[in-house]
């Protein structure tokens, strides 16, 4: 998930992830589930969050750049910003 930083793509899917590693859906989503005790969406999520996180932590953009950043993050994740972070 890291090399390439595929979650960055807010259109990332099961099927487009499972070819990339030129194997089937149900193969990654099985290691993601088992491996992780999360499905794809929460998964790819965690990515995302901790990405921005990140950001923050780093202090590596100016004020409204983070807040921007933050925005863009909550548009592109699947579940409530919220339910990640009580996480």
């Amino acid at each position: 998930m890291q090399h390439g930083k595929v979650y960055q793509n807010p259109e990332l899917s099961l099927t487009q992830l499972a070819k990339q590693l030129q194997t089937n859906p149900s193969v990654v989503s099985r290691v993601i589930n088992q491996g992780f005790q999360l499905n794809f969406n929460d998964f790819t999520n965690q990515y995302r969050i901790s990405a921005i996180m990140q950001k923050f932590k780093e202090g590596s953009q100016k004020n409204k750049h983070s807040w921007l950043l933050l925005i863009i993050a909550v548009l592109t994740v699947r579940q409530p910003l919220t339910w990640h972070l009580k996480k």
